[in-house]
């Protein structure tokens, strides 16, 4: 068994997904949250998406990606919402269990199931 490893630099990294995709093999238009560029890998603990707009009921799906190889690891539901000054855009905090180890090369990328202005936020990860 190894030392114990810990996040030595946070990342706060994300991406914006616009262009509707429905497929689930990941192919398409998808949007970068994170690319793991460090030697030893990255850590992350949560990732935050918040739409911008009124969304219509739809799936966001996220995507494990190294090279060719396009995983899909989650699929979260997007509930219909009109924002207002009196309620909230729709949102979702996804914390992984247990949290996602990338190794070096690897990317996460998302795409919604409609058309929509989605954003994603890596709050709580780093490089190791």
């Amino acid at each position: 068994m190894g030392d114990p490893k810990f996040i030595q630099t946070a990342v706060n990294s994300g991406g914006i997904a616009t262009t509707a995709n429905t497929n689930r093999d990941g192919s398409g238009t998808l949007a970068t949250i994170v690319t793991c560029g460090a030697a030893s890998g990255m850590r992350i603990d949560a990732i935050q998406f918040h739409a911008t707009a009124a969304t219509t009921a739809n799936t966001l799906r996220v995507f494990l990606i190294k090279g060719a190889d396009k995983r899909l690891i989650k699929e979260i539901t997007v509930t219909a919402v009109t924002p207002s000054n009196t309620a909230a855009a729709w949102n979702n905090l996804w914390i992984p269990d247990p949290p996602l180890i990338l190794e070096n090369g690897y990317s996460m990328q998302f795409a919604p199931a409609t058309a929509g202005t989605y954003h994603a936020s890596v709050i709580s990860g780093g490089n190791l």
